[in-house]
């Protein structure tokens, strides 16, 4: 079975923003280099997404909020998105469609300045819908129009939820909880993907059966290494085994008491049902890479193909308003 191996260092420094050696070579005056980094240090931290776009229409400047709304890992990827006519669907607020020199950053590019503009991206290809209100601001130097700062909010009424549907946290619990006894594993954790807020959510984090102290230091991966790993897994949709190496150990979750439990790579796993992309599963294994064989792998694989298809069947039951709880084991 085709899997995917990566070094923990090689998918860190994936996830970090690329440094261009154009944008170094053409790096802007002192002055707006000072601005933009004020602007950084500014928002870095706020719930609003905040994008800062030329007149060219690249993005050079995206807070985390704004990548994680969007789902992105750079800057440079933010350009691409706004950009991309082919891949995605954009409505007004009356989910009229608009065309593509209406978008916000089609009139961004013109300089314009306006507030509250209801938009809603929804990718063609996996039906995710990411709506929110943009409003911008033109920066000018020397009289004229140079960059602007986007703010970009989640419409009202249309947020994502504030964790794990209620009710399904008890099913992923007893998946991961299980898994372990399955194979040989010390901890199994499961993150849902949040399509509206392009986010993932970890079951660990909120499970009633991992609730002590010991139980929760023995994960090894940290929560922003675990979300990276997933992401990696939502693009390829193959099964990933990450190794650590003596710089990038492998566990890196806080206080982790993993590599005395013997943990020796990370698998995750895509759970994908009838095509959707519902999320990953990721197992502390105690096998290196080389002890993992195509039965090994084929027996996760199934594991993830059979929580895919709970997870769905959880999750439609949950939606239906007087539906019938899932069946459980013995119920």
């Amino acid at each position: 079975m085709k899997f995917d191996v990566e070094k923990r260092d090689d998918l860190v420094k994936e996830g970090a923003p690329p440094v261009s050696a154009e944008r170094v070579e053409t790096r802007p005056g002192r002055r707006c280099e000072e601005r933009l980094s004020y602007l950084e240090a500014v928002l870095r931290d706020m719930g609003d997404g905040v994008i800062v776009v030329g007149r060219d229409g690249r993005v050079d400047c995206m807070n985390r909020a704004a990548m994680d709304m969007f789902g992105l890992r750079s800057p440079d990827e933010g350009t691409r998105y706004f950009k991309d006519i082919s891949h995605y669907e954009v409505t007004d607020a009356g989910g009229k469609p608009m065309p593509p020199e209406s978008w916000p950053m089609a009139r961004v590019a013109r300089g314009e300045t306006f507030r509250d503009q209801e938009v809603t991206f929804k990718d063609r290809a996996t039906g995710r819908e990411i709506p929110c209100v943009y409003d911008a601001a033109a920066l000018k130097s020397e009289g004229k129009p140079g960059m602007s700062v986007v703010t970009v909010r989640r419409q009202a009424g249309r947020k994502a939820a504030a964790g794990i549907m209620p009710g399904l946290g008890s099913l992923l619990g007893l998946i991961s909880a299980s898994v372990p006894e399955a194979v040989m594993a010390t901890g199994c954790d499961i993150l849902l993907y949040d399509g509206r807020a392009g986010i993932f959510r970890s079951t660990a984090a909120a499970s009633e059966w991992q609730r002590t102290a010991t139980e929760k230091r023995a994960y090894c991966a940290s929560e922003e290494d675990k979300a990276l790993y997933a992401r990696r897994v939502m693009d390829s949709r193959n099964p990933l085994v990450v190794e650590g190496t003596r710089d990038h150990p492998l566990c890196t979750a806080p206080e982790s008491l993993a590599n005395k439990l013997g943990v020796r790579s990370l698998i995750v796993l895509p759970l994908i049902d009838k095509g959707r992309f519902l999320g990953s599963m990721i197992i502390d294994s105690t096998l290196d890479r080389r002890s993992l064989g195509d039965r090994d792998m084929d027996i996760l694989n199934a594991l993830g193909k059979l929580a895919a298809a709970m997870i769905a069947r959880a999750e439609a039951g949950l939606a239906s308003p007087g539906a019938a709880a899932p069946a459980t084991a013995g119920g």
